[in-house]
């Protein structure tokens, strides 16, 4: 039997896959669009130089134990309620961090939501940020 005749005789399974196998491309790209694109810790500087603004997405208590110079504090739990807030950064570039990156995903969907569009999330969060022995501050 040929490859031809089992792929004809299975004909049924096989879309089933490709249908699937285009199904996770499909959804991966949407969420890498529907999130921010990631940056490195200078590149996030960077941006933030450039007239940019960090969002530290971690809880109060974590906020005031030490964050970024400049961080705005808004709780990934309460980032809905902050959007209106923060209207007039809506053209500005933000930068997104919570303790390692893997929870970002979310605020950054909100974000987009609210009309946000150069959203951009630290690579491996605060935690990446101090690894690399780059300043804090803490109130």
């Amino acid at each position: 039997m040929s490859f031809g005749q089992f792929f004809l005789d299975n004909i049924f399974l096989f879309l089933m896959l490709f249908a699937a196998i285009g199904g996770i491309i499909y959804f991966e790209l949407q969420g890498r669009n529907a999130a921010g694109e990631k940056v490195s810790n200078a590149r996030a500087a960077v941006l933030a130089n450039d007239n940019g603004a960090f969002i530290d997405l971690r809880s109060a208590q974590d906020f005031r134990q030490g964050h970024i110079a400049g961080a705005k504090n808004m709780p990934l739990a309460e980032l809905h309620d902050h959007v209106s807030k923060i209207r007039a950064a809506k053209n500005r570039p933000l930068v997104i961090y919570d303790h390692n990156g893997l929870n970002t995903a979310a605020a950054a969907k909100t974000l987009r939501d609210g009309g946000f569009e150069a959203i951009y999330i630290l690579d491996g969060g605060i935690n990446g940020w101090l690894a690399e022995n780059l300043p804090v501050v803490s109130k």
